[in-house]
């Protein structure tokens, strides 16, 4: 939580009116910067990290009731506020904790902040940088510096999918931080997460809709946002955390895991009979689905957050997880039950290559030689080597189904619509005068509903039994189970202790509950 925070107060900064001693939100006790500011050529700097532990203490009653603690405490060095906002002081000046926040943020930054340099944001000139926008990073492909062109920037708004929220050269104003800032407040006031896992959840997609469009830095070239900045900063810190903890550590702190499905265009396409539309719709959504599920049931198996998500999309997907012992057990099994699941579910017509490899700080620093991109090409024929030996765990735990004959062929029954042999024992499920499997059958509906569908309810652990009549998908089985619902439809959860992710599509804007 502290690393997912220790820069909100760079959004909080820039809807203030004031410097730090005209300031219209900070308290006397958030306006000591000795406390919490670095010192650099005689003055401090670095005065965002005010506003973090003035955030903080503005939802202390929040806060303290997830951490069950005191996160207000200012002799306490491993808070929640000075874990948060103590990041850029010395490392002599910070908990064992504290060293790790400070580590993560320069590991994000990519840049090695054993020496101290200015920040912009100080008392001369010190509301420059809420005017500069971001700029997009498509842009500045194959672009050196920040002059080469005319660039084009971001729109300081809530993410919306809107015409609006493309980038721009001109704006008529400049960015209403008051009002982003009052918006985000809003939302952060409603989250009703009880637990510290959904509300921290909750509170990474409330950052990625409000904090999309804010420059990490505004020293340097604005092409990162800071919703990229504190979703990196928080999976590095937890995976620190936890690499710390081993007695035997390995030589570098991070894996890097990837994963890449096979088989997607010709499944995509196995399609031979009328509904084919909605089959074709449903399809390519399950396929979503499907990945979705997968990611999250590593991040389940491995103790991670959806922040250690690097990229999830077009088939493909990336974690960052911390090196350690248990973590490449938890891995392996979890990919050999995947294995299993998809093999059971589908046959041969899916795999999916799940493989890693670790990734040292120097190569996230681009140091001594190391860099992401050889990280990358590493994991890249790691992953195609093991699409070259699919199911290999499943051939020989499970010989009979890859080298005998199972069908039946000749006037066996088949899908109407996939053309796919029914096994004996397997259930036919009847749409009109057709015959379909399960998974067929549950795409078709998943087609029909999509365009009426407003939430996207995700529920992990047993099915919800008052929404048994909804349209929902359980993929392979892993214990994620998807409801696709109306506004209508939605009504309140009774059952306390579970967890549940909705996707509000009039909002953008996923919440656990």
């Amino acid at each position: 939580m502290a690393a997912l925070l220790h820069d909100i107060g760079k959004f909080y900064q820039r809807a203030d009116t004031g410097s730090v001693k005209t300031s219209k939100f900070l308290k006397e006790y958030c306006k000591d910067e000795s406390s919490f500011c670095p010192m650099f050529n005689g003055i401090y700097s670095h005065k965002h990290v005010l506003w973090t532990a003035q955030f903080i203490d503005d939802y202390s009653a929040v806060f303290n009731q997830l951490a069950d603690s005191d996160i207000g405490s200012i002799s306490n060095k491993n808070n929640l506020t000075n874990l948060a906002a103590c990041h850029h002081l010395k490392n002599e000046q910070l908990s064992d904790l504290g060293k790790i926040v400070k580590e993560a943020d320069c590991l994000s930054s990519g840049m090695d902040r054993d020496k101290a340099y200015q920040d912009a944001q100080d008392e001369m000139g010190w509301d420059s940088f809420k005017k500069k926008r971001m700029i997009s990073i498509l842009q500045t492909i194959n672009k050196k510096t920040e002059s080469d062109e005319v660039w084009q920037h971001i729109p300081v708004e809530a993410m919306v999918l809107s015409k609006d929220y493309f980038p721009k050269q001109k704006f008529d104003k400049e960015p209403d931080y008051l009002k982003l800032w009052e918006s985000f407040k809003g939302e952060f006031n409603f989250i009703q997460a009880n637990t510290y896992h959904a509300f921290s959840e909750t509170l990474l997609n409330l950052l990625l809709k409000y904090t999309s469009c804010i420059p990490a830095s505004t020293i340097d070239f604005p092409d990162v946002s800071l919703y990229d900045h504190l979703k990196t900063t928080a999976a590095i810190a937890v995976c620190l955390y936890d690499w710390r903890q081993e007695k035997k550590k390995s030589e570098n702190p991070f894996l890097l895991i990837g994963a890449d499905f096979s088989g997607i265009q010709p499944y995509i396409y196995q399609i031979v009979s009328k509904y084919a539309a909605k089959n074709l719709k449903g399809r390519s959504f399950y396929l979503k689905l499907l990945s979705d599920t997968i990611v999250r049931f590593l991040l389940k198996e491995l103790g991670l957050y959806r922040a250690n998500i690097v990229y999830n999309s077009g088939g493909g997907f990336y974690l960052l997880a911390p090196n350690t012992e248990k973590v490449r057990a938890s891995l392996s099994n979890a990919v050999n039950k995947i294995e299993k699941q998809l093999f059971e579910t589908h046959g041969t017509a899916l795999y999916v290559a799940i493989d890693s490899v670790e990734l040292s700080k120097d190569a996230l620093l681009h140091k001594n030689g190391q860099s992401l991109g050889n990280v990358w090409g590493d994991l890249f024929q790691k992953r195609d080597k093991k699409k070259s030996s699919k199911f290999s765990v499943q051939m020989l735990s499970n010989y009979k189904s890859f080298f005998e004959p199972f069908m039946q062929g000749g006037n066996a029954k088949r899908d109407s619509i996939t053309g796919e042999e029914f096994l004996p024992d397997e259930k036919i499920n009847e749409k009109g005068d057709l015959r379909l499997k399960t998974t067929t059958h549950d795409q078709i509906k998943i087609g029909e509903k999509l365009r009426e569908t407003n939430l996207l309810v995700v529920k992990e652990g047993d099915p919800l039994p008052y929404w048994k009549d909804k349209v929902h998908i359980s993929p392979l089985n892993l214990g994620f189970t998807y409801y696709f619902l109306t506004k209508t439809e939605n009504t309140k959860p009774t059952t306390k202790g579970k967890k549940i992710t909705t996707w509000d599509n009039t909002k953008n804007v996923k919440r656990w509950k």
